[in-house]
């Protein structure tokens, strides 16, 4: 190819996917919504959303929950400015709404989401590990400052600076009651209410787990509740998180999770994860063509999504194999099987969209920036399977080694650099076939045959070298399925047995001392040596517990003749209580820990 230019020189990435969102800093920004993409996962959480502000005693207070990255920080950012009063951000965001051509969702649907068109007093807090009620204070107090500066607002202001400083946030009556005030105040200046959102609210929640002062949940029940309540001028409280709220306590004691599931029960929780034909949308959205490619390379786009299409590659759900064609020349120089591949395995290895953007706007090595620095050549322009290998293991190795799904790419990274005798290809071949052993069961595709010829066209005789890989025992092929797989000695994943067992063992209803009392009751330990030696008889008694009550005085009362105690401490023991409680003892026994 004469002239040759840099990949870089054809694309670019579309400007609004150059960062992340933080819901507090970039709701007030005018261009925080320019290029955002109402996907059908958004189209359905409006629905919702509208929904509850609409009917009669409609439900207010609602918990996003999607995986990490899946962009529900910016969808906090365009419903902020869709619902706000300011006429230039909710005018852009209309407009972005608009174009997705929903009847439920036009723009007369929104006016009246709006309360003809008065919009919402937003208080936007991103929160941190930090007593709840403390974050709600310091949010209303934010918000406080966006109103006209009134009197009352100024005297307003100063109450909530006050109980700030003072730490009046402790008490939840005291957030209830300034909320209130504050949407009285809102309304007066011709607002429609208030909406309080609450981002990263599961770092809030783990806070609480550990400090019980200020850290109290309940404070969610009674806004919930509140908000729940109030139908003329609404207040719509909506929190971010990246589970349910049972699952923060999931290894609490059941009076713990007990109460966070009522707490849980006051929101209707809308599930926010994008599909994976939806990501796919938004690659092909987020690479721009600055010019025309040259006609080598769109015949070779061709040919490769003939071959595709030709090996029946599984696409999918939501997308036929047109729509999928048009997708894939836009995601040029992403290869169609990594375009396919791509959304799962960042959803399974990493944050979703998050890290799918961050792969193709960063300068990590081996990520997308770096390769379109290359040459455009007519041999291979195409960013493969073993590349996004390379970009993984180069930038996470070690996330990845705490992760038991991403264990066949260590392996195979352990094969590449055991055997010497391998050739380029068969690198390749190994890297390429380990990354789609990690989509195990969750999409049909795998290293198949067929997906392989297609995902490794640039390799002559793949199937002969492939047989190679088998006969060295480094891949073996599963008749059941019919794919290769990296060679790791056994087919059960022991990690995810030992977390299955551990939820199971939590979550059945028996604790661990109970279980233990049952099938392995506790028995007097005889000190062998020192009766031999001594002539005299001593034993030991062993006490399993969870947690220590009042002090080791007590137990040392119920000894009945044994001459000390082995305590055996569970897991769920606060070790550090034990040892002060035990090097507080008086009597004159020994204490085994």
């Amino acid at each position: 190819m004469p002239n040759k230019k840099q990949i870089s020189e054809f694309i670019g990435i579309t400007p609004g996917f150059l960062r992340a969102t933080n819901l507090a800093n970039d709701w007030e920004k005018v261009d925080s919504s320019a290029g955002y993409i109402i996907t059908p996962n958004v189209i359905q959480s409006l629905e919702r959303i509208s929904k509850g502000l609409t009917i009669k005693n409609g439900q207010k207070a609602f918990s996003l929950i999607g995986p990490y990255g899946s962009g529900k920080s910016a969808f906090a950012v365009f419903l902020c400015q869709l619902l706000g009063r300011d006429s230039e951000r909710s005018k852009n965001a209309t407009s972005l709404l608009s174009k997705a051509n929903h009847p439920s969702l036009n723009k007369t649907q929104v006016k009246r989401v709006k309360k003809e068109g008065h919009g919402y007093l937003p208080i936007a807090i991103t929160a941190r590990r930090r007593p709840i009620s403390q974050l709600l204070l310091d949010g209303i107090l934010k918000a406080a400052f966006l109103l006209d500066l009134t009197k009352s607002t100024n005297h307003l202001i100063s109450r909530i600076q006050e109980a700030l400083e003072k730490k009046f946030w402790k008490d939840s009556g005291t957030i209830i009651q300034f909320l209130l005030e504050i949407k009285k105040e809102a309304v007066f200046q011709r607002f429609s209410g208030l909406f309080l959102m609450i981002d990263e609210a599961g770092k809030t929640l783990e806070y609480a787990l550990q400090d019980k002062n200020g850290g109290d949940v309940y404070i969610f029940q009674e806004i919930a509740e509140l908000a729940n309540r109030q139908q003329k001028n609404p207040i719509l409280f909506l929190i971010i998180l990246h589970q349910m709220f049972d699952d923060y306590v999931e290894l609490s004691d059941r009076t713990i999770r007990n109460e966070w599931v009522k707490v849980q029960e006051r929101f209707q929780s809308v599930q926010f994860a994008e599909s994976a034909a939806t990501t796919i949308r938004m690659i092909a959205k987020a690479i721009r063509h600055s010019k025309s490619l040259p006609k080598a390379v769109g015949d070779k786009i061709s040919e490769e999504l003939s071959t595709l299409k030709r090996k029946e590659a599984p696409l999918p759900l939501g997308l036929n194999f047109s729509s999928f064609e048009k997708l894939a020349k836009d995601a040029w120089p992403l290869h169609p099987t990594v375009l396919l591949a791509i959304p799962h395995l960042f959803r399974r290895l990493a944050q979703n969209e998050r890290s799918i953007f961050s792969y193709l706007t960063s300068l990590e090595p081996y990520g997308f920036q770096e390769f379109s620095k290359r040459e455009l050549t007519e041999e291979d322009h195409f960013v493969r399977l073993k590349d996004i290998y390379n970009y993984l293991l180069a930038n996470f190795e070690v996330g990845l080694s705490r992760l038991p799904h991403a264990k066949r790419l260590l392996e195979a990274n352990d094969i590449i650099h055991s055997k010497a005798q391998l050739t380029v290809d068969e690198v390749d071949l190994i890297r390429s076939v380990a990354l789609l052993n990690v989509l195990g069961e969750m999409c049909p595709l795998g290293a198949t045959n067929r997906l392989m010829a297609s995902a490794a066209s640039n390799i002559n005789k793949i199937e002969s070298k492939l047989d190679t890989l088998r006969s060295q025992s480094i891949l073996t092929y599963r008749r059941l399925d019919g794919t290769y797989r990296v060679w790791e000695g056994s087919d059960v994943d022991i990690h995810a047995r030992m977390k299955e067992a551990r939820r199971k063992l939590q979550m059945e209803g028996k604790s661990l001392y109970e279980t233990l009392s049952q099938h392995l009751p506790s028995r007097s330990m005889v000190a062998r040596r020192n009766s031999l030696e001594t002539g005299a008889h001593r034993y030991f008694k062993i006490v399993y517990s969870e947690r220590i009550n009042g002090n080791y005085n007590n137990l040392f009362k119920c000894l009945d003749g044994a001459a000390g105690l082995i305590l055996v401490l569970l897991p769920q023991a606060d070790y550090k209580a034990a040892q002060t409680k035990a090097n507080q003892a008086t009597a004159s026994y020994d204490v085994v820990k």
